[in-house]
């Protein structure tokens, strides 16, 4: 695609560029606006004047025309994604979805399970930031052997996830622990007596001795 395009006011762009934005890139009216110096308002007249409609040209699946036997290939034997393959043939997932459907093509629950936990796994997870945040440690000290209740009275309430030496940039799996939000609490005023100098904290069991160092 060479043509190019430079917004000037009344200046109207030709009816294959706009296609060729819109339609085959997928393009917003605000993104095209955006890129030629518009408002979004602008693109919706052009848009109206060439008669140009997402739904029937790109959208409806009767305008897909997808191979069986090619789509198998793609789906199950290279088990690429619907929004992999919609990207390839440039149109949304729906009608992929639908050929799926009309042709009985479709992957066993497991692999699916696989596929997402692959997807949302490490960085790709949006609750990544670097592995810090506490929705991925909750998730990843939830697929360990320890309970989700609080590992000092023992509640199932209210439940939020500990730092045992106290460091939130250790989020290794054995510096995380559950704890209530009062236990929690409790404990970091404990953990503050002693990094005061105000007292010794002797944890034993479910037994907690707080002993004060008086002048």
């Amino acid at each position: 695609m060479t043509e190019h395009f430079q917004f000037q006011v009344g200046l109207m762009p030709s009816r294959s560029w706009l296609e060729h934005h819109y339609l085959v890139l997928g393009k917003t009216q605000r993104q095209i606006a955006a890129e030629v110096g518009c408002h979004w308002r602008t693109v919706g007249r052009w848009v109206k004047h060439h008669n140009l409609r997402k739904w029937r040209e790109c959208y409806n699946p009767r305008k897909i025309n997808i191979d069986k036997a090619w789509l198998h290939h793609n789906y199950i034997e290279l088990n690429r994604s619907t929004r992999d393959i919609a990207k390839e043939l440039g149109c949304s997932i729906q009608p992929i979805i639908d050929r799926l459907r009309e042709y009985g093509i479709t992957k066993p629950k497991k692999r699916l399970a696989r596929n997402h936990s692959a997807r949302m796994s490490g960085k790709n997870n949006p609750a990544w930031v670097d592995g810090k945040s506490t929705p991925y440690q909750k998730t990843k000290l939830r697929r360990s052997d320890l309970p989700e209740v609080c590992q000092w009275c023992g509640t199932e309430d209210n439940i939020e996830i500990h730092h045992i030496d106290h460091d939130r940039a250790n989020h290794d799996l054995r510096n995380l622990t559950w704890l209530c939000g009062t236990c929690n609490k409790l404990e970091a005023y404990l953990h503050l007596l002693e990094q005061s100098g105000q007292a010794e904290v002797l944890k034993e069991s479910n037994r907690i001795t707080i002993k004060f160092n008086k002048n």
